[in-house]
């Protein structure tokens, strides 16, 4: 058991980089010091060939267990239950060996995963029509939730992988490969994963970076002329946020409340002291009705709340409990103005 988890290690180190002249050293010491030793990582290595030929890598380390069981056993269940041998038999020499390269294909399969990805250059789309939501696993099982009203363009090649914000609000938890790094364009703002789950809501010509855990690096697009001039490049971290205007950084990192922020993702519209005609806006991105506020020092008015995104009468509600607020609900519109 111990012979393959060494093999194992040992193979990964090589895969990873070129090892130091120590390193190295102690490998030919490894391999040199037993004949099982040169077996076993020669079993570990044949494991990740075929591996790498399967989309499927718990079919390999199924044929390895099975391969293992007593003569005449039947591998009919899950690797906790074998149908019992007729006969008593002594285990086969080889079986601890056969046995524990399973276990170590087990343990490789999370390394060797990263070589199973697509590496074509095919651009995948995604988009969400008004008031939709959609959740999504991309290809690396990063995980892509889309909000309302919002398009992205996927792109992963074979050394990065490459996000575009065309337009709305979108939130990602990142499955981190430094060999492969996770990159988000949205408009003059570029984000470099670190590690993390955050999300970015591009409006216009405004770029909003939330980093919900972990941290990331924000930069202006390399789109941008002039970049090599550019004064900023900051790392956010978690419980913060930064706001990129026309590929300037308005202010630095600054923490938020991140119950507040995601409220989309558990379909909500959530606000504290936020002007009236954020809000309505706010409902506005959910709703097929629009909310119209038509007096301008009401769209300045610092309300909070909590609602859902689709409640709209809810809300109506509320707006007709404020003081001097006049609500009125047309077939094509709900006017807002002051009494």
């Amino acid at each position: 058991m111990l012979i393959a988890q060494e093999a194992s290690e040992w193979f990964v180190a090589n895969r990873e980089e070129p090892l130091s002249a120590r390193k190295s050293a102690e490998f030919s010491h490894w391999l040199k010091s037993s004949p099982l030793h040169i077996e076993e990582y020669l079993a570990v290595a044949q494991l990740a060939k075929e591996l790498q030929a399967t989309r499927d890598p718990t079919v390999i380390v199924e044929k390895l267990v099975s391969e293992a069981q007593l003569e005449r056993a039947i591998f009919t269940a899950p690797f906790d239950h074998v149908a019992p041998s007729r006969e008593r038999r002594h285990p086969p020499r080889w079986l601890p060996f056969a046995t524990a390269a399973a276990i170590a294909a087990s343990a490789l399969i999370a390394y060797l995963t990263w070589d199973w990805q697509p590496r074509s250059s095919t651009p995948q789309h995604y988009v969400t029509a008004h008031g939709q939501q959609a959740t999504y696993y991309l290809a690396d099982n990063s995980i892509l939730r889309l909000n309302t009203d919002t398009a992205v363009v996927v792109n992963y090649g074979a050394n990065e992988r490459v996000v575009e914000i065309v337009q709305g609000q979108a939130m990602f938890e990142v499955i981190h490969n430094p060999k492969r790094p996770f990159r988000v364009a949205a408009g003059s703002a570029e984000v470099q994963d670190l590690g993390t789950a955050f999300e970015v809501y591009r409006q216009g010509n405004t770029t909003r970076v939330t980093v919900v855990d972990g941290q990331v690096g924000v930069a202006p697009s390399k789109s941008l002329v002039g970049r090599l001039l550019a004064a900023w490049n900051v790392r956010v971290s978690s419980g913060e946020q930064v706001q990129i205007v026309a590929g300037v950084l308005t202010r630095a990192p600054e923490a938020v409340d991140l119950g507040r922020s995601t409220a989309w993702l558990r379909r909500q519209i959530a606000f504290e002291r936020q002007p009236l005609g954020q809000v309505a806006e706010e409902f506005n991105r959910y709703n097929l009705t629009p909310i119209h506020i038509e007096t301008p020092a009401l769209r300045d008015l610092k309300v909070s709340g909590v609602f859902a995104a689709d409640d709209t009468e809810s809300f109506i509600a509320f707006l007709r409990s404020l003081d001097g607020v006049n609500v009125e609900v047309r077939q094509a519109s709900i006017d807002v103005r002051a009494r």
